[in-house]
């Protein structure tokens, strides 16, 4: 692995609002649509690159419940 600056160097970088529940990223169960970003990011070798289990950045009232929706993905080469 090449570092530059002590850091590793990122080869590939996925971010979003994935919008989806999984239960690897600190939610209490994973949706349909939360198993299929998953699934990809294992099969592409992908890691979160977030740790899961930060202070939540939203909140929703209407569902009494706390969640980081935006999931930072990557491959390190």
């Amino acid at each position: 692995m090449t570092r530059t600056n002590g850091r590793p160097d990122i080869t590939s970088l996925y971010a979003g609002d994935f919008n989806c529940q999984h239960v690897n990223w600190a939610y209490s169960t994973t949706s349909p649509d939360g198993e299929k970003p998953a699934s990809w990011a294992t099969s592409n070798n992908l890691a979160l690159l977030q740790e899961p289990k930060e202070v939540a950045r939203f909140s929703s009232h209407r569902w009494n419940v706390g969640a980081n929706p935006d999931l930072t993905f990557g491959s390190v080469g």
